[in-house]
């Protein structure tokens, strides 16, 4: 270990000596205090508790990391494998027919070109994440922080909203989707009535229902900032806490498949709702917090950027104005 790496490790505060602080408990101490300290803020991270001075209980390490991920940062294999199973999901199904609507070359460059764009925006949120997290020496920020940095607080409220309302959405459309077994715009329709083909089908909709756990995972997160203080004030012992958070958890879930069934047309109301949230948070927002968190731009980084923002602004109006004719003809 070089000395700065055993420098990073202690902390020679106090009377009592220097105490051993963990890299994890380092980065959770230096975001609490980025962000004013204590309190039921809700962009605080998930797990607000520093441990004391000389505090390495089990009981505190386990509220500071509940999952033992530590300081382990995933391979290349495995974020590969996260990113297409986030990104990838029952709306490929559907590309037979946007093909059959836009034509082999039009269908083709204009999937290139929403594809390159959409990546695009995801690297300038990474590299402005960096930078962030370079310059106020911390290691993880959310979406949501990253936007009240940006915007300020209205900025992490945006966020969070339009990241539970399409990801719950998108947990609907799932549901919506394997119930009705895979029927309209599917390519499963091209193959044949038999056991062979129907286990297709059969392992599609198991590979949906793995996939729901990626999509809960922002909004749970957001809703567990909120009511994870409340839970450890309430309850002491971390298996308790556990087994309330789960508890939680599957009433979300159970709540989130009585609206997919119970809600008429849905499908339409979560496209509505998605041409807002999802434009907002994949196509306008990066090249925004782009644009005011990174300094020093040239000049034709700027102008591709406000294109960028120009081009899904236009894009969710024209999902709104299509979504909502589609619901007063579907009544």
């Amino acid at each position: 270990m070089s000395q700065d790496e055993g420098n990073a490790l202690l902390s020679g505060t106090g009377t009592g000596g220097a105490s051993i602080q963990t890299p994890y408990q380092q980065q959770q101490q230096q975001q609490q205090q980025h962000y004013g300290g204590g309190g039921d803020d809700d962009s605080q991270p998930l797990i607000s508790s520093v441990s004391r001075q000389g505090d390495e209980s089990e009981d505190t390490i386990e509220e500071l990391d509940p999952h033992h991920v530590g300081t382990k940062m995933t391979s290349f294999t495995e974020t590969l494998i996260n990113f297409l199973k986030g990104n990838i999901c029952a709306g490929f199904l559907s590309l037979p027919f946007a093909f059959a609507q836009g034509g082999y070359v039009g269908g083709t460059a204009l999937l290139a070109f929403i594809a390159s764009i959409c990546v695009h925006c995801m690297l300038l949120l990474v590299k402005t994440k960096q930078h962030v997290c370079a310059e106020n020496k911390i290691t993880r920020l959310s979406y949501g922080q990253l936007a009240e940095h940006a915007i300020g607080r209205a900025g992490i409220m945006i966020v969070n909203a339009a990241l539970l309302v399409t990801q719950f959405g998108f947990v609907c459309v799932y549901v919506v989707f394997i119930a009705q077994h895979i029927q309209e715009g599917s390519i499963t329709l091209n193959l044949p009535s038999n056991a062979l083909f129907g286990s297709v089908k059969i392992a599609l909709c198991l590979a949906l229902f793995q996939s729901i756990g990626i999509q809960y995972f922002p909004p749970i997160g957001i809703i567990e900032r909120t009511t994870m203080p409340k839970i450890k004030a309430r309850f002491a012992s971390p298996k308790m806490r556990l087994i309330v958070q789960n508890g939680l958890r599957t009433i979300i879930t159970l709540i989130v498949v009585g609206i997919a069934i119970a809600i008429p047309h849905l499908g339409l109301i979560i496209s509505l709702i998605g041409s807002l949230g999802a434009g907002l948070l994949a196509l306008i927002l990066p090249p925004l917090m782009h644009l005011r968190l990174v300094p020093n731009l040239p000049t034709w980084v700027k102008v591709k950027n406000i294109c960028i923002m120009i081009f899904g602004v236009i894009g969710s109006i024209a999902g709104v104005f299509v979504s909502i004719k589609e619901l007063i003809n579907a009544s």
